[in-house]
């Protein structure tokens, strides 16, 4: 399994806005791509950037790379910019170490 971590602040004046693109394009983006496994959205609540952090459990390298290179992910990207700031995008696979 793989991650793909996007971290980034939503814009205060376009926080409404930005719940509706999440809900119309951005998580049926994610729902529809082949090996996505879940999509999950966390908020800092210690109130410093970036507020939002969204984890994207994928079963593959290949999988995460090829949403990530998407023409979709693309256009999804150019919306998205309109609401958000403070974005990167990390790609994390385990270290093989666990803690239970």
């Amino acid at each position: 399994m793989v991650q793909i971590l996007i971290t980034f602040d939503i814009r205060p004046e376009l926080q409404e806005e930005y719940g509706r693109f999440v809900e119309h394009a951005g998580m049926p983006f994610w729902r529809d791509r082949p090996g996505i496994i879940a999509v999950r959205g966390f908020r800092n609540v210690l109130g410093s950037s970036p507020q939002i952090v969204a984890e994207v459990d994928c079963e593959s390298l290949e999988a995460a790379c090829n949403a990530l290179a998407s023409p979709e992910y693309q256009t999804i990207l150019k919306q998205q910019a309109r609401f958000v700031s403070n974005r990167s995008v990390w790609l994390l696979s385990p270290t093989g170490r666990a803690m239970d």
